[in-house]
């Protein structure tokens, strides 16, 4: 097996937290949830690829025995056989998982991987739509100035800026004859 992959550092897993099943599925359904390209603005390459990288992790690591293989420090080349075997199976169904559209991909994650209840599916579908629609809406977020409304309000500053600049005149005119007065007399 090519040392590509960090499959532990994908998912936020390190030191003796490695062998837990548990916790290699909640990091994934957390970091799924969290990347993938449809819920994350950015650059759709590179957010693929990244949501691809964590699929194929956590689908890796699922499995039991490729873990136990990949987990030992010294392969012998029939271990990196059935991992490199494994390995290609897995990033065919990564590379699916990384192109599955939001919705489709709670529900594998409900149904198939069982990974989410069907309340944590609609909640999750639920934030899907209402990040969708803020997403239409500030596509068509227009600012309306009624010229009326602003009229009276730019008059006001107008008129404030007039007694700002003649109160300072006058404290400058004041400030100026109390240093000339000074200086006359000394």
């Amino acid at each position: 097996m090519s040392d590509n992959y960090s499959f532990y550092k994908i998912l936020n897993i390190v030191g003796e937290e490695i062998n837990t099943k548990t916790l290699i599925s909640e990091n994934f359904k957390k970091l799924a949830l969290a990347n993938h390209p449809d819920f994350v603005a950015g650059d759709k390459k590179i957010i693929t690829e990244r949501f691809y990288n964590i699929c194929l992790a956590y689908l890796f690591l699922n499995d039991e025995k490729l873990r136990i293989l990949y987990d030992n420090d010294i392969k012998s080349d029939e271990d990196n056989i059935i991992i490199d075997e494994g390995l290609k199976i897995y990033e065919q169904q990564a590379a699916k998982l990384a192109t599955t559209k939001y919705k489709e991909f709670i529900q594998i994650l409900k149904d198939e991987l069982k990974l989410i209840s069907e309340l944590n599916a609609q909640t999750s579908l639920g934030l899907y739509y209402d990040f969708i629609e803020f997403l239409e809406d500030s596509k068509s977020f227009e600012l309306y100035i009624d010229p009326e409304d602003i009229k009276p309000k730019i008059s006001l500053l107008a008129e404030i800026l007039i007694e700002f600049v003649k109160v300072t005149g006058i404290i400058l005119i004041i400030y100026i004859a109390i240093y000339i007065t000074a200086y006359i007399r000394i």
